[in-house]
């Protein structure tokens, strides 16, 4: 509503009018504020030192604790290293150790041939093709000299774990043509020859 001509500001209904105590909530604020801060001042209000040094404590406690986290940093930094590298050493020795062991294994043998592999394994009816690719096989572990027996175990002296016999003896059988045997499994293979006998005796896969 506009003021009318002439009308006495002191009677101006749009000076005059009554107003809430939420029409200005930032003097409210202050003034509440100043009533607290002179209790505060004269004693009225130890509720506000206990919190306020609770605060500072809280704030305390959580400034140590991250100092003390920085400060084991280093210390766990170093841990974590030693840890890696320690790791990194035994698997080298680790390796080292049955490199060492395979050539003890093979040492004062005589090459053996893929002849005369497949001669050794005729003797116990494996046939050639059989013998051509569990040889193939066998050349990542004795090398290009092959100085290899049917007895040697190729867990102890191959340091093959059951997981990679299984692997061998799924592959093999691919190789060669035929299906891998359902009861058979990996503990009953222990030797070369076992090898050689479990893959010749897989059925023949069906032709389509």
């Amino acid at each position: 509503m506009k003021p009318q001509p002439g009308t006495p500001r002191s009677i101006d209904p749009t000076l005059t009018r009554k107003r809430g105590l939420l029409r200005h909530p930032g003097s409210l604020i202050i003034t509440i504020l100043a009533i607290a801060f002179t209790a505060y001042i004269f004693g009225h209000l130890p509720q506000a030192d206990t919190a306020y040094q609770s605060l500072l404590n809280a704030i305390n406690g959580q400034r140590d604790y991250a100092l003390t986290i920085w400060q084991l940093a280093p210390v766990v930094g170093v841990g974590i290293a030693i840890l890696l590298i320690a790791s990194y050493i035994l698997k080298r020795l680790n390796r080292a150790r049955k490199s060492i062991s395979k050539r003890l294994l093979v040492s004062g043998r005589a090459q053996v041939t893929e002849s005369q592999f497949a001669e050794l394994a005729a003797m116990h009816s494996v046939s050639p093709r059989v013998a051509h690719h569990v040889y193939q096989r066998l050349q990542r572990d004795y090398g290009p000299a092959m100085r290899v027996e049917l007895t040697d175990d190729l867990r102890s002296d191959l340091h093959w774990k059951d997981l990679r016999v299984l692997n061998v003896m799924m592959n093999l059988t691919m190789l060669c043509s035929r299906r891998k045997q359902i009861q058979a499994n990996a503990d009953s293979i222990r030797t070369v020859l076992d090898l050689l006998i479990y893959v010749e005796n897989c059925p023949p896969q069906s032709r389509s």
